[in-house]
């Protein structure tokens, strides 16, 4: 056995170790795995590069000219296992009613009513975003608001999988988040299978071999869809904003669905092929990461938590009290400036973000990085204990914690945008489940 094939072996057994002890560090059964999901999803981006080094035979190193990949993706999978860590800590202690409360409320709702709910939150979704991008101060604000379809969705799921019944609803759910998601200009149809798969869990807290099946189908259609998704992808955003160096769309809906039919028709084994292998070079986000680490510190020092510091006052500073408070760049700024690599950015219409594993890494170090994931995967803890804890409806508990924390899954974003967007989902949340 060569150096190489030991070293990816290695990496290989590291990545399914860290997933092995997340487990149990996350997973409280009979409740909403949202938790683990958070981690787990972060996982694949971190391991993703592991499996594609493993299917082609090579060491992730030498798969680009970013010399330090397998460095940071062995930092990146200790600081998962922190960061659950950080949850399993937050949440030690905490009891709650369990499924056989949440599924006796759940007998008393009216499933069809849940889904009205929720296609009504559906449908007003892009009245919302357009109110909240011109209500400067309250953006935030609205943007968590519109979350609120994923409120009764999860409702909705969890009553069917419970109850068994109206799965007809259920797959209409399914098929109208994947259409608009398919013809608008990012690739949004992800939420709703992970929506599903957490209420499933939910519904299901014993898995067995059909559970298992189960999850894996569930995680092949999601795969599958981004396949045809970056088959397409830019041939059809270049359609649909006409040209134009920004995302934006200029094409109405029913054109839009026509040409990415005939588009996905086209699709053959040649272009899967290519779109499989670009949704695993998408999906793995370690690449930025490792190009930092080879400017920092060799190039620029450690900021000393000058990165973190900025995003935590930023997000103290709530432009509707603060109305003079800086606007953030493209994430692409900051980015081209830690790697040196000349990137497309704001004015471009695009934003490339290090991550926030990555900034942790460029403020305090290989070592020192860990404080901030630790904190940051306590705070996702106190989140879902500051819900599973109120006396509400445990079904209202479930369904704030899954949809406040359906956006902790993300290793690529911003800190700033990631604890901001987090924390204002949780305060809008909060006073629903207070008052609403």
């Amino acid at each position: 056995m060569d150096m190489t094939q030991s070293r990816r072996i290695a990496l290989t057994a590291a990545a399914f170790g860290t997933l092995a002890l997340a487990l149990p560090l996350t997973w409280r059964a009979g409740e909403p795995p949202v938790l683990l999901f958070a981690v787990s999803y972060q996982w694949l981006q971190v391991s993703m590069k592991v499996f594609h080094a493993n299917f082609l035979g090579v060491a992730v190193g030498s798969m680009d000219f970013f010399a330090r990949t397998e460095f940071v993706t062995w930092l990146s999978l200790g600081g998962l296992l922190v960061l659950a860590a950080g949850m399993r800590l937050a949440t030690l202690g905490l009891k709650t009613s369990g499924p056989n409360q949440a599924a006796g409320e759940l007998s008393r709702f009216s499933l069809e009513r849940l889904w009205i709910f929720y296609a009504a939150f559906l449908a007003g979704k892009e009245v919302i975003y357009a109110i909240a991008w011109r209500a400067t101060g309250l953006t935030q604000a609205l943007l968590a608001l519109a979350g609120l379809r994923w409120f009764f969705f999860f409702l909705f799921a969890f009553g069917v999988f419970t109850r068994r019944r109206r799965y007809d609803l259920l797959g209409l759910a399914v098929l109208l988040e994947v259409l608009l998601g398919f013809t608008g200009f990012f690739s949004v149809f992800k939420e709703i299978f992970f929506a599903l798969l957490i209420a499933y869990l939910t519904a299901r807290p014993r898995l067995g071999a059909r559970s298992g099946l189960t999850v894996a189908g569930f995680m092949a259609a999601v795969m599958a869809l981004g396949v045809l998704w970056m088959t397409v992808r830019g041939d059809y955003r270049t359609y649909v904003n006409q040209g134009e160096r920004s995302q934006v769309v200029r094409i109405e809906l029913f054109d839009r669905a026509g040409h990415m039919l005939s588009m996905l028709s086209a699709i053959d084994r040649s272009a899967l092929e290519g779109g499989l292998e670009l949704l695993a070079e998408r999906m793995a986000y370690v690449d930025y990461f490792a190009v930092a680490a080879l400017h920092v510190p060799a190039r620029f020092p450690y900021e000393n938590g000058a990165l973190w510091g900025a995003a935590i006052e930023h997000v103290l500073k709530p432009r509707i009290l603060f109305p003079d408070k800086q606007v953030l760049l493209s994430d692409s700024e900051l980015t081209m400036k830690y790697t040196g690599l000349g990137l497309a950015s704001g004015s471009e219409g695009t934003s490339i973000s290090l991550g926030y594993f990555a900034e942790s890494y460029i403020d305090f170090g290989p070592w020192g990085m860990m404080v901030p994931i630790f904190l940051v995967g306590a705070a996702w803890g106190l989140i879902y204990r500051y819900f599973l804890s109120r006396r509400i409806a445990a079904t209202y508990a479930f369904a704030a914690a899954v949809t406040v924390l359906m956006g902790a899954n993300q290793f690529e974003v911003y800190s700033v945008k990631l604890v901001g967007g987090v924390l204002t989902t949780f305060l809008v949340f909060a006073a629903w489940v207070r008052w609403g």
